[in-house]
């Protein structure tokens, strides 16, 4: 089904690169022998292409480092709760070899191990730190073992830190260069869009009524095919009714359909909020729905929704995102 839009960057990236190459290039294509064909927006098919190209280019590497980044957070996190687990146990070993009230001080443990990773690490810093100041008194003989394996623990979440920081600042790059080149894309576009529309406002002419931005009708914005929608759905999203630890997805009250096709993604709390993803996560599903996401503590999880009816879509719906603190 051919895809008209008056908001292209509304599209998923993917959605966007197809759209770009395959309906608006080809109806510039199409349409360059015009009268009032805009090469002077254009500068020539050949450059407009090469824009596209180099926005394919920056995008196949961008979703294999979305992933990367992922995994490499969880390896991160992994770690984390293992130093937090460690500094625990050795936060409960101390008072018992060293009856100093003073002692969890000493270590910089005195307060609650936070899971925070920046604060974590200045703990076990601390902690570490100390430690060798008293690791051969034969007082503290009982725990050597804890601090070994502290320490061991501690040089594995600096090397997950150290690879995930690395892949995610290569992502952040990368996205960068995605957003950057699809720009040049759409400012061509847009401008393109302009000038066909202040020469054919009525909507009446072929070849404006058939481009990939949709009939002009009065201006307003067209769904995928151009059918009018009461509006865009509201997304909402939260955790699933007790005990299932998961989301619950939904929208608010929409008129003329009960399916819709769901949309999820999730990242650390603080990280910049992820794109769209590319593929559903649901299709063609009844709402509210219980999703097969597990919640975890620190992360914020983002919903899109968009409706269906007698085999039309509606636009994707703005983002609702929540975070579970547990």
């Amino acid at each position: 089904m051919p895809v008209h839009t008056r908001d292209p960057l509304s599209l998923a990236y993917n959605d966007y690169k197809g759209w770009i190459r395959l309906e608006a290039l080809k109806w510039f294509g199409d349409h360059s022998g015009d009268a009032d064909f805009p090469s002077h927006i254009l500068g020539g098919l050949i450059n407009f292409t090469a824009k596209i190209d180099a926005y394919d280019a920056a995008f196949a590497p961008y979703f294999s480092l979305i992933d990367l980044a992922n995994a490499r957070n969880k390896l991160y996190s992994t770690a984390a709760d293992n130093l937090v687990e460690k500094l625990q146990q050795i936060k409960y070993a101390l008072p018992t070899i060293a009856p100093d009230p003073e002692i969890l001080a000493l270590f910089n443990l005195a307060s609650k191990i936070p899971t925070d990773r920046d604060l974590l690490q200045v703990v076990a810093e601390n902690a570490l730190t100390y430690w060798a100041t008293v690791a051969l008194d034969p007082l503290f003989a009982p725990v050597v073992g804890d601090f070994v394996a502290l320490q061991s623990l501690y040089d594995d979440y600096i090397a997950a830190q150290a690879y995930f920081i690395a892949t995610d600042d290569q992502r952040e790059a990368t996205q960068n260069l995605v957003l950057s080149t699809r720009a040049a894309c759409h400012v061509i576009e847009r401008k393109v869009f302009t000038w066909y529309r202040g020469r054919h406002m009525d909507g009446k002419d072929e070849w404006w009524t058939n481009s990939p931005w949709g009939t002009t009708g009065g201006g307003e914005s067209g769904g995928e095919t151009g059918t009018a929608w009461d509006a865009k759905p509201f997304a909402k999203i939260g955790k699933a009714p007790y005990p299932l630890n998961g989301i619950s997805a939904g929208c608010e009250e929409y008129s003329g359909t009960t399916r819709f096709d769901y949309r999820i993604a999730w990242a650390l709390k603080g990280e910049v909020a992820p794109p769209m993803p590319e593929l559903d996560y649901l299709t063609d599903v009844e709402q509210p729905t219980l999703l097969d996401v597990e919640l975890i503590i620190g992360y914020v999880y983002y919903e899109w929704i968009r409706a269906r009816k007698d085999g039309e879509v509606s636009e994707w719906s703005d983002v609702a995102s929540y975070e579970w603190n547990g």
